[in-house]
């Protein structure tokens, strides 16, 4: 890949945290009331908006990591704990 030869970079590691869209969508909506931080588009339709558009943009690309042997893909159950998710890390 020639953007990886631009910034001399040979067999990248890209980890995915694979998470079930419904967990995600969860995680989302109740993100703010840990934090007290929400976004301003942490609301069901955005979010839906949102998971959307990473099953048409981002996943695309994740297939084409998952099968180039010029990258490392590692691909990490994100419906774990977070302590749990760090360890497999």
């Amino acid at each position: 890949m020639a953007v990886l030869k631009y910034v001399n970079k040979t067999n990248p590691i890209f980890i995915n945290i694979e998470v079930e869209s419904a967990e995600a969508k969860k995680r989302m909506l109740l993100r703010g009331a840990h934090s007290g931080n929400t976004r301003g588009d942490d609301f069901e339709e955005a979010i839906d908006k949102r998971l959307s558009e990473y099953d048409r943009s981002v996943v695309p690309v994740i297939e084409f990591l998952r099968t180039h042997t010029e990258f490392t893909y590692v691909e990490v159950d994100g419906m774990g704990t977070i302590e749990d998710i760090h360890k497999d890390i």
